[in-house]
Parts: structure tokens; sequence; C-alpha cells
């Protein structure tokens, strides 16, 4: 359930992405750039938490990580609220002044996101080994399951956000309801903690199979 439920909130990133397309759809080498610089910091971000986290973390430490990176998540996605400010008919005026704000921006995001998404692979590898410790084809046939769930709970956030971005009237021309649609998506990950709770503590079950 937490898999599913954690991972169904709004995603502002792909219409931040059509923003900051239209911004410099005029050089396409930035595009690129800022592209490139996304991969490399999510490639970060993966190696940081490997490092610095993923060693540490218990199941009992788990829910208080989760807490911790994603609530330094959503205050981090606020800095979209820079860039979405511009003037977008005024943006080649200032173009290289916002290419740099969107190369800090996007290694904010990519780094923190990544370090943010990580731990709900854990609850999916946690929850699969309490299933049985014996039974392996079991325990990769839950974790299969719970990853599946993750995905969906980003299908599901995509549908949301279709909903949500028609009902703020956001489109190419039209980024007023952008900064509304940033706080959305900030306020709907900080409001998935509430499912952080679901996630069971303790140590590996140990059932009999045979």
């Amino acid at each position: 359930m937490l898999t599913l439920f954690f991972n169904n909130n709004d995603d502002d990133r792909y219409s931040y992405n059509s923003f900051i397309y239209e911004i410099f759809q005029t050089s396409a080498a930035r595009l690129q750039v800022i592209s490139l610089i996304a991969s490399v910091g999510m490639y970060a971000g993966s190696r940081f938490f490997q490092s610095y986290f993923a060693k540490n973390i218990t199941p009992q430490t788990l829910p208080v990580t989760i807490i911790k990176t994603s609530t330094v998540a959503a205050v981090v996605s606020m800095s979209y609220l820079w860039l979405v400010s511009v003037d977008v008919d005024k943006a080649s005026q200032d173009i290289n002044k916002n290419f740099v704000i969107a190369i800090i921006i996007t290694i904010l995001n990519s780094i923190v996101g990544e370090v943010a998404f990580l731990p709900s692979i854990m609850v999916a590898s946690s929850a699969a080994e309490h299933t049985s410790i014996h039974n392996k084809s079991k325990c990769v046939m839950r974790w299969g399951i719970l990853c599946s769930a993750i995905d969906f709970g980003d299908e599901l956030s995509d549908w949301l956000l279709v909903l949500i971005v028609g009902a703020l009237g956001i489109d190419r021309g039209n980024w007023a309801g952008l900064k509304t649609l940033v706080l959305i998506c900030g306020g709907s990950q900080l409001a998935s903690l509430a499912f952080v709770p679901l996630i069971k503590g303790g140590k590996t079950r140990e059932t009999n199979t045979k």
C-alpha cells in the first residue's frame, strides 16, 4: 500500500520541462546541457544515497529516512518558483541568467529527487524479505509486485496531473498557473508522508516452508 500511495503524488517536472523548452527553444544546445546535467545529477544522487544512507538504514530507521528525504525534496522543489516567475516573452533578453538559474535548479532537484525516491525501493526490498527467507521465489515475486506498485503510483500521479494542469489552464503561451502547480505538487509530496506509518519495521520473519 505504501509503495502505491507514497508514489502517487503529483509531479510538476513535466510541466516545468515544457516551460524550460519554451524559454530556451531558440537554443537547442542549452536544452541538451540541462538534460545532461539532470541525468548526471540523478546518478550523483544515487551514488550519494548509496554511500551515505543505504549502509546505515535499518527497518527501524527507514520511516525516519523517508520523512527527512521527502521533506527536503519538497522544500527543494520550491526552487522551481525561481524560474517559472520569468516572463516568457522577455526570457530571451536574459537568456544567460535564466540558463544559470535552470542549471542550479536542475542540479538541486535531480540529486535530491533521486535521494528521496530510493527509500521507496528499500521499502519494497524490506517488505519482500519479510515474506520468507526460505522461499526466494516468493521473495523475488513480491519484490517485483511492490516495484510495479511504485510504477503504478507514478501512473496515477500522471493522470491526476493532467486533470490539475487542465483545471489551472496551463498551456503553451499560458503559464500563469504554473506557480500554483509547483505549490500543489510540493504539498502533495508532504501529504504522502501520511502513509509512512504503513511501513512495518522489525526483523525479518523466518517462515519454515518445509
